[in-house]
């Protein structure tokens, strides 16, 4: 399965059975979006208060890895 990089965080909510785990929702780069449970660490709070998932995950579709366009 090919891996992408997290365009958008679109939710996070502490995960119930362990306080070091966090449940997120996040768009990929190819746009699908996923819901996983991964460590609290790899959210990170930018300047200015947005946060966002740090590291790539499987598309459940797996579309091909694409360069992103600037």
């Amino acid at each position: 399965m090919a891996s992408h990089a997290v365009q958008r965080l679109l939710s996070s909510t502490p995960s119930p059975d362990d306080s070091t785990r966090v449940e997120v929702c996040v768009e990929l780069a190819c746009g699908c979006r996923l819901t996983r449970t991964i460590a609290a660490d790899r959210i990170v709070e930018r300047p200015g208060g947005e946060s966002f998932a740090v590291g790539k995950f499987p598309c459940p579709l797996d579309h091909p890895v694409r360069r992103p366009t600037l």
